[in-house]
Parts: C-alpha cells; structure tokens; sequence
C-alpha cells in the first residue's frame, strides 16, 4: 500500500528528449491508475506446514487509488481449501489512507462474482487504526474456502462502492490438509503496534491442530520476514509497495495463545527484500486460527 512511502518519490524521469518524457509520463499514469501491480513471492509451493497441512500455490495483487476491483489469476484444483485475505484505504483526497470509511469488500472469482464458500473469519472486517498523530485506517479481512467449486481460475475482491476503495490488496493461496467443515474458523484476532522495525500478533486457540494464518502490512511499505516458525506462504507486490505479507504456522498440541513476529529489521533477509535496513513503521496485522480434521 502506498502510504507515503520514500521509495514512490525517488521516481524520476530519465529521458532527454520531450517526446520519450511525454511517453514516459503516459505510461507512468497509466500503471499507476489503471494496471494493479502484481508480484508473488512465498513459502507455498507443496510446502508443508506440519500437522498435515500443506500449501500448495499462491499469489497476490494490489490495485491503486479509487478503484473497484482487484483479480488474481490461480488454477485451483476442486476441493481444495482457498484463504483470501484482503484490505483496503477508503479514498481521500491525498490517497493516504487518513480517513474512516462504510464502504466493504466482498469475493468472489470466475464462477460467481461472490462465491458463496468464502466465509469470514469472526471479526472480519477489521477495521484498523494505527497508533501515529495521524492515523491511517486499514480494512482487512481474512475468508477461507474449505472446499473450492470446480473450475476456479480467477479471484477477484470488489469495492461495496464503485472507484471508492484506496490501494485493494488481495493475496490468494491454496491448501491440502484443512477442514472441509462450512464453520472453519475458531478464533481471530488484530494488533495495531506502536512504530518499529517489528510487530507481532496474537489469538487464543480453543483447540490443537489449527493453522494460524496472518495478513498484515506496515506504513513503509518495506519487505518483511516471518520469525520462525512461522513462515511466509505469500508476500506481495512489487518494489514500491512491498510488504503484503501472509504467515502461518500449525499449532500442533499448543493450543492456547498463539503470537506470530513479523520484522523489517533488515529487508536483504527477506522475500523479495533489497539491501536496505528497514526503517520505523507503524504496522496492521490480523490473524486467525482455522480448523484441520484433527482439531480437538
């Protein structure tokens, strides 16, 4: 998400002659109001997760300001279980995500402009506000598929309000190994931790044997790294606005509280990162435990 970040002003135009900046200005324009930028990197390519539980693909894409939509293109296997998590700014006048908003988010993909499988984790939308002098705002969510229909191909997030959402971020990824139950959630929880070079998350399980999953972002829009043992099954999207992140992790016989750490300490460590040391950031994490068969 673009939040002012320091990497978006170092854009310039390096061409001499006034018809290659003219193009060179109309293909910026472009990109940067119509074409969502996509880029998926992550810990999810038949990767096992413990407790039976394995990702098998994902990906990820971000929208840029007031738009309606953003897809991401994935060939599902019938059966599978399909985690979306998602978020939006509600559009302003400085694109900064500064202000509160009513308008929400649905999912849906190729098959049905809302698939009626996705259910909402507990207190999905989250509607989140950072610590700063000047808050900025964040809706999240996070929905599972225990069972996606055949044929799914293509996923898409919609804006409850034509061209109203900021920044539309969707990460996709799907699953073996969790539960085929229609109720796969158990708990969920939020954290909104105060600027720094990390940030960690928290639920309470009611059972063993659960997937926790997260989904966050932070003000700088740096690359971020799960700390062990969590791991990152999908982080997207691009150079400029890095650091879409989702982690996850089984729980085993642990239930109880569950804490996920997230860092942008030091970007070269992480998926996609740069060279660069990351820099204070307020940051937006959501989590939750969803069910395998073995939950007890």
């Amino acid at each position: 998400m673009h939040k002012g970040s320091s990497r978006q002003s170092g854009i310039r135009p390096t061409l001499s002659s006034t018809a290659s900046i003219l193009l060179s200005s109309f293909l910026f324009l472009t990109l940067l109001f119509i074409a969502p930028e996509a880029r998926a990197a992550g810990q999810c390519a038949n990767t096992s997760y413990g407790d039976g539980v394995t990702c098998i693909q994902g990906t990820g894409a971000q929208a840029r300001t007031g738009q309606t939509q953003v897809s991401v293109t994935l060939n599902t296997t019938q059966n599978h279980a399909v985690i979306a998590t998602g978020y939006t700014c509600f559009t302003d006048t400085h694109n900064d995500c500064q202000n509160n908003g009513s308008t929400t988010l649905s999912i849906g993909d190729n098959k049905n402009p809302t698939e009626g499988c996705f259910k909402a984790s507990p207190h999905s939308p989250f509607l989140l506000k950072t610590t700063d002098a000047k808050p900025q705002y964040l809706q999240e969510y996070i929905w599972v598929c225990p069972t996606i229909p055949t044929g799914v191909t293509t996923f898409t997030m919609t804006c409850s309000t034509k061209l109203a959402c900021d920044w539309m971020t969707l990460n996709v990824t799907e699953w073996t190994g969790l539960t085929t139950s229609t109720a796969p959630f158990d708990v969920d929880g939020f954290s909104t931790p105060a600027a720094g070079t990390s940030a960690s998350v928290s639920a309470t399980t009611t059972k063993n044997h659960e997937l926790m999953l997260t989904f966050g972002d932070m003000t700088a829009d740096q690359w971020d790294c799960p700390v062990a043992p969590y791991q990152a099954p999908e982080e997207c999207c691009g150079t400029v606005y890095g650091g879409n992140i989702n982690t996850a992790n089984t729980t085993g016989l642990n239930k109880g509280t569950q804490t996920a750490t997230i860092t942008w300490a030091n970007e070269v460590q992480c998926l996609g990162g740069t060279n660069e040391v990351g820099s204070s950031s307020s940051s937006f994490w959501v989590m939750a435990g969803i069910k395998t068969p073995s939950s007890q």
